[in-house]
């Protein structure tokens, strides 16, 4: 039997209105002018020009809106961004100071992520759409397992919002560790390109082994609901996406279907997409691939056309049965 697969990016808690995105981190201010972002304030020192610390403390002051708040980091991607333009030599008493301020930052988030969830989030905001989803999802059943980039646990959305029991909640593997066993992964995948003093954000060393690729080839039906297939996160698709787009099959193509918020959403997605070589056209060649803006639903006919298709596909499919001769017409099938 093929697989189907659910597979969650932070988008997913957003959808539900949890504060579980890294602006949240950097703008929620806890009992006062603290808050859990370590980097709130000026670094100090030697190294406070150069330092990971001043890295991102530079990058929130240019980008405060007029409310001090700010509106879109990477936190990731700006680790990534900040050893790509280390150079040697670089001191030791630097890498140590910057792997402090890195372990700050893995702890800041654990603590802030268990303080927030699943206690904090925007109870206005409309979940209509991703309720839909998930309950067409617990109907037609059968998705052998959940696979997540998220620190937080998916069985609460699921059974506080969506009504699934415990038996229908398929293995859930999470990609970058949970908070449940506080081992939660930040960083970026291996590179031998980068200084290798910086080694200690690797990714590579710090994740459970997974099957997400092997199940990526063997399934049929693949949700992936709030990635937005950055640098990043968007590596581990690459090999499958790659394989899928190099050929064309006569045999039914699985089906791809990303569920993201808006038109500026899919854009991101398409462009992240090409930046890993691949092409709309391409993917078309092996996959029925959608990408699904929630919020036009209701206002645009052709990703509305595309939605109830993908709930219409979620649907148990008859068999096709070949060679069956008709009894009463013997040059009929």
């Amino acid at each position: 039997m093929r697989k189907k697969l659910l597979i969650l990016g932070n988008g997913f808690d957003l959808a539900f209105g949890f504060w579980t995105s890294y602006e949240n981190l950097v703008n929620v201010r806890a009992g006062g002018d603290g808050g859990f972002w370590p980097f709130r304030n000026p670094p100090e020192g030697r190294f406070k020009n150069e330092s990971l610390h001043n890295h991102f403390y530079t990058y929130v002051q240019n980008n405060l809106d007029n409310l001090g708040r700010i509106r879109w980091i990477d936190i990731e991607g700006e680790l990534l961004n900040y050893v790509k333009n280390k150079k040697e030599p670089v001191t030791s008493e630097l890498i140590s100071e910057d792997e402090q301020s890195y372990n700050l930052l893995v702890w800041m988030l654990q603590k802030y992520l268990s303080a927030v969830y699943p206690y904090r989030r925007d109870a206005d905001i409309d979940i209509t759409i991703p309720l839909e989803i998930l309950k067409s999802i617990r109907e037609n059943g059968n998705f052998s397992a959940i696979y997540t980039f998220n620190y937080t646990d998916p069985t609460y959305i699921l059974k506080h919002f969506a009504g699934f029991s415990d038996n229908e909640i398929p293995d859930i593997k999470y990609m970058h560790g949970s908070l449940e066993d506080k081992n939660i992964v930040l960083g970026f995948n291996e590179d031998l390109t980068l200084l290798q003093d910086y080694d200690f954000m690797f990714k590579c060393d710090k994740i459970e082994p997974h099957n997400l690729a092997n199940d990526l080839i063997n399934a049929d039906d693949i949700i992936v609901y709030g990635l937005s297939f950055g640098q990043i996160d968007g590596s581990y698709f690459k090999p499958f996406l790659k394989q899928l787009s190099s050929k064309i099959s006569t045999q039914p193509k699985p089906r791809f279907t990303i569920i993201t918020y808006d038109k500026n959403s899919v854009k991101y997605i398409q462009r992240n997409l090409r930046a890993m070589g691949l092409s709309r056209e391409g993917l078309n060649n092996g996959l029925e691939l959608r990408i699904i803006p929630v919020k036009e639903i209701e206002w645009d006919s052709t990703v509305s056309n595309n939605y109830n298709s993908f709930l219409e596909g979620l649907k148990p499919q008859p068999p096709i049965v070949i060679g069956r001769r008709n009894s009463n017409n013997k040059h009929s099938w």
